[in-house]
């Protein structure tokens, strides 16, 4: 018996890992959203969690650079206004409050790649890949509309059954 012990990834999220376990191998999970409404940052906070539990994680990102979701990521994790890290507008605490969080979430198994017009098949051959060379236990897909032909209904179901069937091949 395992009480208490979350069974899947962590989300990072204390509410939600209590009421589904965390992520579990072969699940698909989609955040949606209108535009700027933070779905890049849920997910990098969910794919954070997991790389501070040790789990080798990847987020392949379609719409933002490494830069501007490493920047944001230090923002968060050294509580610095991203506005003011973007700018450069920081005393010597606030410096210093960004090269602790430099060094912390460098160690991390947290794989960040940019592709841009990819297709799923590419997306898929990348993340198989990723798990042969690093053992990554879970990838993102930021922003699965912009790949080729996202936008149609039908390449947005094609696109997701290719999803399932390589979450299931890569368990």
């Amino acid at each position: 018996e395992r009480k208490g012990e979350l069974l899947g990834l962590p989300t990072g999220f204390t509410d939600l890992d209590r009421m589904t376990g965390g992520f579990q191998p072969e699940q698909n999970i989609v955040i949606a959203g209108r535009t700027s409404m933070g779905k890049t940052a849920v997910v990098v906070h969910m794919l954070m969690a997991q790389a501070f539990a040790g789990k080798p994680v990847a987020l392949i990102t379609l719409e933002m650079s490494r830069t501007q979701i490493a920047m944001r990521a230090l923002a968060a994790y050294s509580q610095v206004a991203h506005y003011r890290l973007k700018r450069g507008f920081l005393d010597a605490p606030a410096w210093q409050a960004v090269a602790r969080a430099a060094n912390r979430l460098s160690p991390l198994p947290f794989y960040l790649i940019e592709m841009a017009n990819g297709h799923m098949g590419e997306v898929l051959e990348l993340a198989r890949r990723l798990q042969l060379q690093h053992g990554i236990q879970a990838v993102a897909i930021d922003n699965m509309n912009l790949l080729q032909g996202g936008r149609e209904y039908k390449y947005m179901s094609e696109n997701s059954l290719l999803v399932k069937s390589g979450s299931a091949e890569l368990k």
